[in-house]
């Protein structure tokens, strides 16, 4: 169907002509996007974290939910359910699930917000994800993992209630300040 080599990760066209259905009956013709995602092999910090809502209470305009932001820096499209979010302490494997409408691709430079509820984070524009089962955000900090489908690992970060630099009360994330660096606390 496709000559040459179709990379993971990119929209191709396919060209529909001359179907027909059992009775004789033209189909559609004409042209249609497809595209192959798989998140094995992936390089890390293709897609990574960026924020992370452990203690969101008080609430600050925003619902009281855990969550977090994950981008794709990358320049191929990725569907986020060939991803497994993986939390450390509580070895917990949780698979992401596209909510409100949503049909999981995660475009290049496109952020999501990963929660353990259905309920909207920031709005309709806002792509989000359901974790499920969700493992809970550990307020005093925690292991966490981004990992293809294949257990490759795409980021990971130890994040500390210490890295809050005095802001204790809740309601505040955490948020990477270079892409770049490690994910070490002096980039949170």
């Amino acid at each position: 169907i496709f000559p040459g080599h179709w990379p993971i990760g990119q929209v191709r066209q396919l060209s529909l002509h001359g179907i027909q259905d059992a009775h004789g009956i033209e189909g559609i013709q004409g042209a249609i996007e497809v595209l192959r995602t798989s998140s094995e092999g992936i390089e890390p910090h293709a897609v990574q974290f960026t924020e992370i809502m452990f203690d969101p209470s008080p609430s600050l305009g925003l619902p009281e939910e855990e969550w977090l932001e994950i981008i794709n820096r990358s320049e191929s499209h990725y569907s986020i359910q060939d991803f497994i979010l993986l939390d450390g302490s509580s070895e917990t494997q949780s698979n992401l699930i596209p909510q409100f409408g949503w049909d999981g691709i995660l475009a290049p430079g496109k952020r999501v917000i990963v929660s353990g509820s259905d309920v909207s984070i920031a709005g309709d524009s806002t792509l989000q994800a359901e974790g499920i089962p969700w493992p809970g955000l550990n307020n005093a900090g925690e292991s966490l993992m981004l990992l293809g489908e294949d257990g490759s690992i795409a980021d990971q970060v130890q994040y500390s209630s210490d890295w809050m630099a005095g802001l204790t009360d809740g309601g505040v994330s955490l948020q990477v300040r270079n892409w770049d660096a490690c994910n070490g606390p002096s980039n949170w």
